[in-house]
């Protein structure tokens, strides 16, 4: 059981693995960009997209994902309701978490900040992708 948040697991490993995301632990890291994450599966997922295999296509507009739910979140993309609007600018969002980076943007706020140089960014993905400038160097 989790001493955290009480969710029962049938499996030891699996409550370890769970209990990664209370304590933030993050033990598998992308040698390539730094990245890291909670699972071992996660990690091997992301690696994929450095080797530039894309076999994920949006069925509406042809574009390809190199990760499954890359492809998932762009067709939301596609969708007509956007019910999470900027109340600054009026521009609206499929998830509210596209809006929370959005609104970094109007406030300057850049939370995301590089632990190599002093460069700082609104996303995690723009740290990530500043991140592989290192590698290169």
């Amino acid at each position: 059981m989790c001493s955290f948040c009480g969710n029962m697991f049938r499996l030891k490993h699996h409550l370890k693995q769970h209990v990664r995301k209370h304590t933030g632990e993050r033990p598998f890291t992308c040698e390539i960009c730094g990245n890291n994450t909670h699972f071992k599966g996660n990690m091997k997922r992301h690696t994929q997209t450095h080797m530039g295999e894309k076999p994920y296509p949006c069925t509406f507009c042809g574009q390809k994902f190199s990760m499954k739910q890359s492809v998932k979140r762009h067709i939301l993309r596609h969708s007509v309701s956007k019910p999470h609007c900027c109340d600054i600018c009026g521009k609206g969002f499929i998830q509210k978490s596209d809006l929370t980076i959005h609104l970094l943007q109007h406030s300057g706020e850049k939370p995301f900040k590089c632990d190599l140089c002093s460069k700082a960014y609104t996303s995690r993905s723009a740290l990530t992708k500043h991140r592989i400038l290192h590698v290169d160097m």
